[in-house]
C-alpha cells in the first residue's frame, strides 16, 4: 500500500549549536522588544515623537521573534533549508545592525557615565539609566547571536551541497515490477509456454538429467532396478 503521508527529511544542521544559537537570538529580542515597547508608550504618553532609534530596535526584535518562531515550526514539522534561513538572519542581521549602531550613538555619552543620582536627578531618571542600558546589552547579545546564526547558515549550506540533495524514496508499486519483469510477462503473454520462457541454468538442467537417468536405471519395468 503506498503512503500518502510524506516523510520528514533530515536536518542539515548541526542540533546544539543550532538551538543554542537561536535561544540567544530570542530571548534579547523578546526583551528588547518589551522595553522599545515600553519607551514608545512612554513617549507617546507624553506627546514626544519617537526616535527611529526605536522604530529600527521595534522592527527587528520583533522580526527576530517571528521568524524564530516561524522556523522553528518549520524545522520540526518539515525540514528548515540553511539558505533560507540564510537569506532570513541576514535581513535580521542588517536591522539589528542599524538599530544597535544608532542606540549607540545616542547613548554614548550618557550610559558610560554611570546611573547616578548626580547624573539622572532623580530614581525615576536612575530607573530610565538602567532600562537603556539593558536594552544596550541584550541588543548587542541579538546582534552578535544573529551574526552566529548568518556565519552557521553558510557553513551548513555548503556542507549540505557538498553532502548532495536529498531525494525522497519512491513508493515501488506493484504495477510498476511487474511491468519491468520480463519472467512475469511471459508468463502471463503466453500462458501454458511459461516453461519455454523461463530461462534455466546449465547446473539446473544438469540436475534434471541426473534425475532422469537415475530413475531409468534404478528401476526397470516391474520392480527395483539393478544397476550394470
Amino acid at each position: 500500500m503506498a503512503r500518502s503521508k510524506v516523510s520528514k527529511q533530515p536536518s542539515h544542521y548541526w542540533g546544539m549549536p543550532f538551538h543554542i544559537i537561536r535561544f540567544l537570538q530570542f530571548c534579547p529580542a523578546f526583551v528588547v522588544a518589551i522595553i522599545t515597547i515600553f519607551f514608545v508608550f512612554n513617549l507617546q504618553k507624553d506627546h514626544f515623537s519617537v526616535p527611529w532609534t526605536f522604530v529600527i530596535l521595534l522592527i527587528a526584535s520583533i522580526s527576530t521573534v517571528v521568524l524564530i518562531i516561524l522556523t522553528t515550526i518549520l524545522h520540526f514539522c518539515r525540514s528548515l533549508s540553511p539558505k533560507l534561513n540564510s537569506a532570513f538572519n541576514l535581513a535580521l542581521f542588517l536591522l539589528w545592525g542599524f538599530g544597535f549602531g544608532l542606540l549607540a550613538w545616542a547613548t554614548h555619552g550618557t550610559l558610560w557615565a554611570g546611573c547616578t543620582l548626580d547624573n539622572w536627578g532623580n530614581d525615576t531618571g536612575v530607573l530610565v539609566c538602567k532600562t537603556y542600558t539593558a536594552q544596550w546589552a541584550l541588543a548587542l547579545i541579538a546582534f552578535i547571536a544573529t551574526l552566529g546564526a548568518l556565519v552557521l547558515d553558510i557553513y551548513t549550506t555548503r556542507t549540505s551541497s557538498a553532502r548532495g540533495a536529498y531525494n525522497p524514496m519512491p513508493d515501488i508499486k506493484m504495477d510498476t515490477y511487474r511491468g519491468d519483469n520480463t519472467a512475469y510477462r511471459g508468463r502471463r503473454d503466453s500462458g501454458d509456454e511459461w516453461d519455454a520462457n523461463m530461462p534455466r541454468s546449465s547446473s539446473f538442467d544438469g540436475q534434471q538429467s541426473g534425475l532422469v537417468d537415475r530413475r531409468d536405471i534404478g528401476y526397470g519395468e516391474g520392480g527395483r532396478g539393478r544397476e550394470s
